[in-house]
């Protein structure tokens, strides 16, 4: 009991503690939800925020909305199809004839 003798005596002074402490914790979250919706506009909630490698459907996405010239898609493509030709090309595995 003797917590409560302490209490007591400084209880002015354990209240504004728990005020500050209550308004920092109010500030960490509001940090939080501040970066989470500046996160959401800046990178949007369709860009990919991983390093996956391009696929068909992807680049002929950026082709079809202007984002790769006929060039650049028919050279993407390619290269593309050849990472996907080269491993049964010269891998000389089961399924090669």
């Amino acid at each position: 009991m003797w917590w409560s003798f302490v209490l007591a005596q400084d209880s002015t002074g354990l209240f504004r503690s728990l005020v500050w402490l209550g308004v920092l914790i109010a500030m960490v979250i509001a940090a939080g939800v501040l970066l989470v919706v500046l996160r959401r506009r800046f990178l949007g909630p369709d860009q990919v925020t991983s390093a996956d490698p391009l696929d068909l459907e992807s680049i002929r996405r950026m082709h079809r909305e202007g984002e790769l010239s006929d060039d650049e898609f028919e050279a993407a493509k390619e290269a593309i199809l050849g990472s996907l030709r080269s491993p049964r090309d010269g891998g000389g595995g089961a399924g090669s004839p």
